[in-house]
């Protein structure tokens, strides 16, 4: 009883009292009596989200020259591809094969991404344009000819196998045009970041 007592003197001691004609804030949370309307508060203006198409499957260099070496196996002619910068002279870079009905066009078309990227990658000195890059594929009369947009369609059964560095048989050759253009000299200490 006595600890009572002597924690109520304690208390009011230590609380601060009332000044007499000054009004004291609320300390105290008013609570929210329409849960709809906080609910609306919080959800409006911005509306149900718009509906997207699910996005494009990206082809794989591998399963792609899975596919290639399958047609083959089957009897699917092959077909040289090219890319090159905007004038500039067409290099080689892989070929396709496509299953009938479809043709070589649509098969460079379908991976038209893979062959620039692969350019890119075994000819360093094209990474400064690679956007402008331009597609190839070998014409009737044997020259390449610059692909023209075409609908892929849909089921298409099309391989792709990137032609390797004559040198050393990889898919990508290191040499001083790609160490410019990729930074890949940047060490600490010598300019890096």
């Amino acid at each position: 009883m006595a600890l009572l007592v002597l924690s109520a003197l304690t208390a009011s001691f230590l609380l601060p009292q009332p000044l007499a004609g000054v009004t004291q804030p609320q300390l105290t949370r008013q609570i929210m009596t329409n849960p709809t309307r906080a609910s609306r508060l919080v959800l409006s203006g911005f509306g149900n989200a718009k509906k997207r198409p699910p996005p494009k499957k990206q082809l794989s260099p591998k399963r792609q020259w899975d596919v290639y070496r399958e047609l083959l196996e089957q009897g699917a002619e092959p077909t040289p591809v090219y890319a090159r910068s905007p004038g500039g002279t067409w290099i080689g870079c892989g070929q396709v094969a496509v299953q009938s009905p479809g043709t070589s066009g649509q098969a460079a078309q379908m991976h038209k991404r893979l062959i620039l990227e692969h350019a890119v990658r075994c000819n360093p000195s094209l990474t400064a344009v690679k956007a402008q890059l331009v597609c190839g594929v070998l014409g009737p009369d044997g020259e390449p000819v610059e692909l023209e947009k075409q609908e892929v369609p849909t089921g298409l059964r099309a391989g792709y196998y990137g032609t390797p560095d004559a040198m050393s048989g990889y898919y990508m050759t290191y040499d001083a045009a790609s160490e410019a253009f990729t930074g890949s000299t940047k060490k600490a200490g010598m300019g890096g970041f």
